[in-house]
């Protein structure tokens, strides 16, 4: 009689292991419909905007063109830096050259300030937006920038919820091409730092005058004791409908 109850408790954990074992088949098979249907409404409405939706899409592209400029126009203000380093002057121009030493940034330093300016700027794209019957929301942007001699490229996922009568459209995937001579500038900033790190002799002119024909760029100087501020102008091209100004600043003993 026991070995009969045993094996009734065996049958009964078998059944029950089975049983276990179809619930959690079901349970993934079902989770896996349910993503896919989320995916998909997603993708829905991430490409396919309706026209009345139109104008709202516009009014933020509007306003990432225009940070992403306002964020080019901050890194020449301030040397490439998104904080100016501590060996900057008193006005917070960076050093590009201290004391017969070269202090200049990477490109990868001014293309990070151009992405960080971005991040930290785009979420006023939303706040206080106003467009009849339209409401707008949105999470934290990330951006990647490159610098090339003519352009300044910028990839923004930059997720941004728009809605109206009960129906919600979302746009994330931002792309600028801004044109202004950034990567010229970059290379005459180089080459100009690294002649006078190795000129023991003071500022080098025609070094300064040489490389700027080089590049087709203007530049100015302002003298303040044993300082120079340079202000490198892009004539070519226009920041916020500006000639476009990058500037840093060289201390010679």
């Amino acid at each position: 009689m026991s070995g009969f109850n045993k094996k009734g408790q065996v049958t009964f954990f078998v059944i029950l292991g089975l049983i276990l074992v179809l619930l959690v088949i079901l349970f993934l098979t079902l989770k896996g419909y349910i993503l896919e249907d989320t995916y998909t409404s997603l993708k829905s409405s991430l490409t396919q905007l309706p026209a009345e939706f139109q104008p709202a899409k516009n009014l933020i592209e509007e306003c990432i063109q225009n940070k992403a400029e306002d964020a080019i126009e901050y890194a020449g203000l301030y040397g490439g830096y998104y904080t100016p380093p501590t060996l900057s002057s008193v006005i917070s121009v960076p050093y590009y050259v201290y004391n017969g030493t070269n202090k200049m940034p990477s490109k990868s330093i001014w293309e990070e300030t151009i992405s960080k300016y971005l991040e930290e700027e785009l979420e006023y794209c939303i706040m206080g937006q106003e467009l009849e019957g339209f409401t707008f929301g949105a999470r934290k942007a990330k951006a990647s920038t490159s610098i090339s001699a003519e352009k300044v490229f910028l990839t923004i996922d930059f997720p941004v919820y728009i809605a109206k009568d009960e129906k919600t459209y979302i746009i994330r995937d931002f792309k600028e091409e801004i044109p202004v001579r950034l990567g010229a500038i970059y290379l005459f900033c180089d080459e100009f730092s690294k002649s006078e790190a190795e000129n023991s002799q003071g500022m080098c002119l025609s070094c300064l005058t040489n490389s700027a024909e080089k590049y087709d760029l203007n530049v100015d100087m302002l003298s303040h004791e044993n300082e120079v501020l340079f202000t490198v102008t892009d004539k070519e091209n226009k920041i916020n409908g500006k000639e476009f100004e990058f500037r840093f600043t060289n201390s010679y003993t």
